[in-house]
């Protein structure tokens, strides 16, 4: 899944046994709600979003531990 914003893949960031989390434009955030909610994948999303050096507005959506974050990764390359 490409994000129309910024051009570039959708990549899960994970951290260690800190958990991961996507990093989406705001503009793009429904699509991707709907792709994990389909797919039975647990998230929430931050109720903050940010936006850097007058870039797009960002939103971070933490991805439940208990979640296999490679599906969610093979779900979001399957999308064009």
């Amino acid at each position: 899944m490409i994000d129309t914003i910024t051009q570039k893949p959708l990549r899960v960031l994970t951290y260690g046994d800190d958990g991961s989390d996507l990093v989406v434009s705001l503009d793009f955030l429904d699509k991707v709600e709907l792709l994990l909610d389909t797919n039975g994948i647990s998230y929430e999303v931050d109720d903050e979003v940010l936006s850097m050096d007058g870039g797009p507005e960002m939103a971070f959506i933490p991805i439940n531990k208990k979640s296999d974050t490679v599906k969610v990764q093979e779900l979001l390359d399957s999308v064009p």
